[in-house]
């Protein structure tokens, strides 16, 4: 048994929600997924993070304006011993030269250079962040401007620079992430949540009372699986982040 670790730390997070597009079809629960993730993160102020801001962008019509800005004011605050978080619940898309871009509320298929967050420079903008950086992904719902996008193509885009970043994805290839009426959300985000607030649960192993990325992931992945019929797999990718994480 480890020793519990004391806060120290402080999680900054940003929170993306769209359901609404103008050019892109209508989502059912990313909204409320964002919400429900948002809620989570702040139940562990004081338990891991010594504190915890939250910043939710829901049908944020300029959302690479907004999400930019939101990051840039998190890069003054934070120092290195905080943890960035970035969630994304929506359409993700491509261009003809195979570039992964996330789709706000009033992004064009047909010109995403122009109306769309670009995935590669949202990571080279992370990079100056002195605290480490985790992203949890669900864009998998998507299909414009060329091939279909997946989260696999977010997750390599986003990997090409030299950034220390982790990423949890929602679903690997080309699954979808698969949404439940009766849970209220989409399975990866509602079997999330769920563990960060029962963070001193089976999902913590080594019972130290933090829950690490491997066990977070370990429970996770399982959860999804299980409630999938295994139709729907979590994956998680690391650049530059060796080693256990202690997250909640």
């Amino acid at each position: 048994v480890l020793e519990r670790q004391i806060p120290s730390g402080r999680l900054f997070a940003v929170i993306v929600g769209t359901d609404t597009y103008v050019h892109l079809s209508r989502l059912g629960f990313a909204r409320s997924d964002a919400r429900a993730f948002a809620a989570a993160l702040q139940a562990t102020e004081g338990l891991y993070y010594s504190g915890v801001e939250t910043e939710l962008l829901l049908d944020e019509p300029d959302l690479n304006h907004a999400l930019r800005a939101r990051l840039e004011a998190i890069k003054r605050k934070a120092n290195k011993n905080d943890t960035v978080m970035i969630y994304v619940a929506g359409h993700g898309l491509k261009d003809q030269q195979g570039r992964f871009y996330l789709a706000g509320q009033e992004t064009d298929p047909a010109r995403p250079r122009m109306t769309a967050v670009r995935w590669g420079e949202l990571a080279t903008s992370l990079n100056a962040s002195t605290g480490r950086a985790i992203v949890f992904l669900d864009a998998c719902h998507s299909g414009a401007a060329g091939e279909i996008a997946t989260n696999d193509d977010a997750v390599r885009s986003f990997l090409t620079d030299n950034n220390a970043v982790t990423i949890i994805s929602a679903s690997k290839g080309r699954q979808f992430s698969q949404e439940r009426t009766e849970i209220g959300g989409g399975v990866f985000t509602m079997s999330l949540s769920k563990l960060i607030l029962n963070a001193r649960g089976q999902t913590d192993t080594n019972h130290n009372g933090v829950l690490e990325l491997s066990e977070v992931f370990k429970s996770l992945k399982g959860r999804v699986a299980r409630m999938t019929a295994g139709d729907q797999t979590p994956w998680i990718a690391r650049n530059r982040m060796g080693g256990e994480i202690p997250l909640f």
